[in-house]
């Protein structure tokens, strides 16, 4: 089989990759290796939980990360060591030479195998959101046609892998402070300085515009009734970690059918609980604006389970010259079953899930339940 991604307009590489881990035991799949240029937690972090599940399955992965042009971030490489097998970094002193490939590849030995070949790096833009184009291959290894195809991408893996090339080194703890020690990698919040900071300076020019602008699709938003339709991956126990957060909604904003209808006002102190954000979006006045989509599990009051795909988090910080500089922090469901059975002075209980499809589970609590009080203490929003 070969297919030709066009990302986004056709989906995304990241989605892709997220159901491939999940389903091990549908696919089958023992070996999880990937080759790219840069990573950052934007992408690292989304993927986390699912590279997690799939190693607590059996399954093993080997990853070979570059460095170079300083887009790689500590915080990355850091998460990917926790999940990986074995974690690599391949860089060339030689400043003409950018170690630039990305392929990520699963296989089921002597059985099957999965590829996927192109531009997308580890990052948010690259696995969910950028133009990038990807071709995806599954291989039959039982024929020895396929197998010697198959084994030219593992050989290359290999070679980029290989101890004995001075350009690549194993990653562990002490290696990557060293990287950082020595200007090789850097945090993210450099990183972003950085980014904004240039960003900024390009929407204060004057230079002549001379391309359009065109709107990109964003993830479609699906709610799903667990009452009503069965789906494998949410029709289950879901087990929740014991951290996350709780919201009281206002009627001013939360509820509001006039001001960013079905926008709900998230403190920032909570924004650690959500996954990583895509790189800030610029604003012609300089204002960052960063988002992303995430699957959630809804319990509503009236027992109403809702599975919600594609749930969307904003995050937006002020142009340094706006009067008003409150950083503003949102998150909506996109679900208008949901936005139908909100009210003021609903909590709203925002907890991790343990399900990799799932990010947070989220229960609804009506003034008039038993337990309304005990979580709400007399505020309005807290952590777990």
């Amino acid at each position: 089989m070969f297919e030709v991604l066009n990302q986004p307009q056709d989906g995304s590489i990241g989605y892709i990759l997220e159901k491939t881990l999940a389903d091990t035991k549908t696919n089958g799949f023992e070996n999880f290796y990937f080759l790219v240029a840069y990573a950052k937690r934007s992408g690292v972090g989304r993927l986390s939980p699912f590279l997690k599940n799939f190693r607590d399955s059996g399954g093993k992965i080997t990853a070979v990360v570059g460095i170079d042009q300083k887009q790689t971030s500590f915080e990355a490489l850091e998460e990917l060591l926790s999940v990986s097998n074995e974690l690599f970094i391949f860089h060339n002193e030689i400043f003409t030479r950018t170690f630039h490939p990305k392929f990520y590849l699963f296989e089921s030995p002597n059985n099957h195998a999965w590829i996927s070949v192109g531009s997308s790096n580890l990052t948010g833009g690259g696995l969910y959101g950028n133009y990038e184009i990807n071709s995806l291959h599954s291989f039959d290894l039982v024929t020895q046609e396929n197998q010697t195809k198959f084994n030219s991408f593992i050989n290359t893996f290999e070679s980029y892998s290989n101890l004995m090339n001075d350009c690549c080194k194993k990653v562990d703890l002490e290696l990557l402070q060293e990287l950082l020690d020595e200007g090789y990698i850097f945090k993210e919040e450099e990183l972003r300085r950085k980014l904004v900071s240039q960003k900024r300076a390009e929407a204060k020019g004057t230079r002549k515009v001379l391309f359009g602008k065109e709107s990109l699709p964003e993830p479609p938003p699906r709610t799903t009734n667990l009452e009503k339709e069965k789906n494998k991956v949410v029709n289950k126990t879901i087990e929740t970690i014991k951290n996350g957060f709780w919201k009281k909604l206002s009627a001013k904003n939360d509820v509001s059918t006039t001001s960013s209808p079905g926008q709900i006002i998230i403190p920032k102190h909570f924004v650690t609980y959500f996954p990583p954000f895509d790189e800030p979006i610029i604003t012609p006045k300089g204002g960052e604006q960063s988002e992303v989509f995430l699957n959630v599990l809804f319990k509503g009051a009236n027992g109403q389970n809702l599975y919600i795909e594609n749930a969307r988090a904003i995050f937006y910080v002020p142009a340094p010259d706006h009067p008003r500089q409150n950083i503003d922090f949102r998150f909506t469901f996109r679900s208008k079953e949901v936005s139908e059975v909100l009210s003021a002075e609903d909590i709203l209980e925002f907890k991790r899930s343990d399900e990799p499809a799932i990010w947070f589970v989220i229960r609804q609590i009506k003034p008039i339940s038993p337990d309304y009080n005990t979580v709400s203490k007399g505020k309005r929003w807290n952590d777990i």
